[in-house]
């Protein structure tokens, strides 16, 4: 039972007793270290290990050195899991960035088009309007009305004119 204890200084020296990613994939390392070094030491020596064989390989894979190549073994590990799956992202991520770059230059474009389609309502209704102004002065010499007349007899007769 002394491996056991052994076992849990190391699980505490690589600080694995919290939610530190990195720390819990530096311990399941040093498992399947420790599994790896069973299986070899019973092939070779005919037996399991005892406690004391656990214990004496506890203590030479917990030297500072080594417990820092598990940490950074799983550092690399982590790194390389993510940079997999970004990889394997990257085609959407990229399909993403360039719909939104689309839809911007489209928003863009339709911004400018709304802006045109009222300069020209703007510019025929300014059309409508000069061509019925054009068609009453037209009425009205036609007809032969004055307006400044028709107007002042709408005045008040004190008003000079």
């Amino acid at each position: 039972m002394n491996g056991a204890k052994e076992h849990n200084r190391i699980f505490e020296r690589l600080g694995a007793d919290g939610d530190d990613l990195e720390r819990l994939v530096a311990y399941a390392l040093y498992k399947q270290h420790k599994r790896r070094w069973a299986r070899e030491f019973e092939e070779r020596e005919g037996r399991r290990p005892t406690g004391d064989d656990d214990e004496a390989f506890a203590r030479a894979v917990g030297t500072v050195d080594q417990l820092d190549r598990y940490r950074q073994n799983a550092q690399d590990l982590i790194i390389a899991f993510a940079d997999s799956i970004l990889e394997d992202a990257r085609p959407e991520i990229e399909k993403g960035a360039i719909t939104a770059r689309v839809e911007a230059a489209v928003g863009k474009i339709e911004g400018f088009s709304a802006f045109w389609r009222q300069v020209a309502s703007g510019l025929l209704s300014s059309i409508i309007t000069t061509a019925i102004l054009i068609i009453l002065t037209l009425a009205v010499a036609f007809f032969g009305i004055d307006l400044v007349d028709g107007v002042s007899q709408f005045l008040p007769a004190d008003l000079p004119q």
